[in-house]
């Protein structure tokens, strides 16, 4: 691993820590491909170019295969990805969920024991087959037995060809949040039923503005306009494509060089150079990066609460959002995203940077010399921020060892458990609703099983899913705030950013803009 150099961090710790050096790791230069990469470089102005209108987007990551949608080895997270082919019952905006997408309307029943959708008529998948009730009802129950959120749906009914009604064990405020992601998107049942393995694995077929035109593993997909889309005069491109480039100096030479038009998950220090360079910015608030202790494992050091405070007190929240969030990051006082989450104001003082506290804490816990222990990350996590933790673990005594490991060892610590450790990964902050947020990446024995999960956290959850009002969804969602916060079963670090930059070229992109996770692919255009 490494050594952790970062200047912006090392000024805000004391000297005795000895956490950090003084300079600042860069990354090495990519070879030279003809075009400048310095500040000077300016941003494309020429309109785009005459003929078939294309465009190219960098991400960071792809999908390991584009098929296998409903399979429990599909990786929900990368679910914005097949957006241009594939679209949710339930459309996003940022004021919440709205009938945007393949549903037109629907209607809670009194009690909340239903909900009925009204579908969009004359909607077809990029095979030729029609998207109707039993379409819906296909998806919906393919999954929902394995989904801890859908659990609640006991049976769906076809009323007729354009109406579907979902039976419910109980009502809850976060279904309509799920259905507007991957819960919710909505494939050809002929693609699936009566195909081959092979088949289903590389065939992702929707209702999107675009279809899938080719797939290459680890490098890009290509997406081609679909010409029977229901939005009539959408999508104004013929061609979108994900391009995979994992290293940020060769995604910047990229765009700079016309060869994208966008770079998604930009590195925040690059948003003030591209601004003052003529390109487009979208900023929105990423996940919330968080640790989960082992706190369910009773031999483990975080099964003591006093520990999973120290592991708070010790670090310098507010030192790590300046020195990687470039203005861009912000502070969590608890488990919520300030200013996104409903109920996060419940907690206005959290644990501040206070590592004699947390040795103070170390030492009422039994482990007064501290403890080893190790860092449980994938890759997507900025290494150079693991870096920081450890060090800043290590000035109190806590000795951790960073372990990078792939997707699928992810998902299996996940859900078989880990031992003496922490597990790093994100809570999300695509809407407002905190419920929906601990629901999808919370603590549970699915999704988190080393992580604690009390009768009370259990109970107030699901009274707070059921709220049937705003006011008594703030008010459960602030208990529950102040419950995770109380227990620190959830050890929150830094609310990050995520950033997309474009060309001026490039129109109503909102990609980044008012969700880490939501975007509408047809509503792109280039001038």
């Amino acid at each position: 691993m490494k050594t952790f150099r970062f200047k912006a961090l090392a000024m805000m710790v004391i000297a005795s820590m000895a956490v950090v050096g003084c300079s600042e790791t860069t990354k090495p230069a990519p070879a030279s491909t003809g075009t400048p990469t310095g500040s000077s470089t300016s941003a494309p102005t020429s309109a785009a170019s005459k003929g078939p209108q294309k465009l190219a987007i960098l991400v960071p990551n792809l999908p390991p295969v584009f098929g296998n949608f409903k399979e429990p080895s599909f990786q929900p997270g990368v679910t914005q990805h097949v957006f241009p082919a594939v679209e949710t019952l339930v459309g996003m905006t940022k004021e919440g969920p709205a009938p945007t997408k393949l549903a037109t309307s629907w209607e809670i029943a009194p009690d909340g024991k239903s909900i009925t959708f009204k579908l969009r008529q004359g909607v077809k998948f990029h095979d030729g087959s029609d998207f109707n009730a039993d379409a819906v009802k296909w998806n919906i129950e393919t999954i929902k037995d394995k989904k801890d959120e859908l659990k609640i749906i006991t049976s769906i009914d076809v009323v007729d060809p354009y109406t579907v009604k979902f039976n419910l064990s109980e009502y809850s405020n976060t279904l309509l949040y799920h259905l507007a992601w991957y819960d919710g998107c909505i494939i050809s049942v002929k693609s699936y039923k009566g195909q081959t393995p092979e088949y289903i694995a590389s065939h992702l077929i929707g209702t999107g503005p675009y279809q899938v035109e080719s797939y290459t593993k680890d490098t890009k997909v290509v997406f081609k306009k679909f010409a029977d889309y229901w939005d009539k005069g959408k999508p104004a491109l013929d061609t979108l494509e994900l391009d995979l480039v994992k290293d940020d100096n060769t995604a910047k030479n990229a765009l700079l060089s016309g060869q994208a038009q966008v770079w998604d998950y930009v590195p925040p220090k690059e948003v003030e150079n591209f601004k003052k360079q003529g390109y487009g910015v979208n900023v929105t608030p990423g996940l919330i990066r968080i640790g989960y202790p082992d706190s369910a494992n009773a031999d483990s050091p975080f099964a003591k609460k006093e520990v999973r405070y120290a592991i708070e007190y010790a670090v310098d929240k507010k030192a790590i959002a300046d020195a990687f969030g470039g203005g861009t990051f912000t502070v969590p006082q608890a488990p919520a995203a300030p200013n996104t989450h409903i109920g996060a104001s419940a907690v206005t003082e959290g644990r501040s940077y206070n590592p004699a506290k947390a040795k103070e804490l170390l030492a009422q816990a039994g482990y007064p010399q501290g403890f080893k222990t190790s860092i449980f990350s994938q890759a997507a996590t900025n290494p150079e921020l693991l870096t920081a933790l450890q060090g800043y673990y290590k000035a109190v005594g806590i000795d951790a060892q960073i372990q990078i490991v792939d997707a699928a060892k992810m998902s299996s610590l996940r859900v078989e458990g880990w031992k003496n450790g922490i597990l790093i990964q994100g809570l999300s902050t695509s809407n407002a609703n905190y419920i929906q947020a601990l629901q999808t990446d919370g603590p549970s024995p699915s999704k988190a099983k080393s992580a604690l999960v009390t009768p009370e956290y259990s109970a107030l959850l699901k009274k707070a899913a059921q709220a049937t009002t705003p006011a008594a969804q703030k008010e459960l969602s602030e208990q529950m705030v102040k419950l995770t916060f109380d227990e620190a079963v959830i050890s929150p670090i830094t609310v990050e950013s995520r950033v997309a930059v474009y060309a001026p070229s490039v129109q109503n992109l909102d990609l980044s803009a008012f969700s880490i996770w939501f975007w509408n692919p047809g509503n792109i255009t280039l001038k």
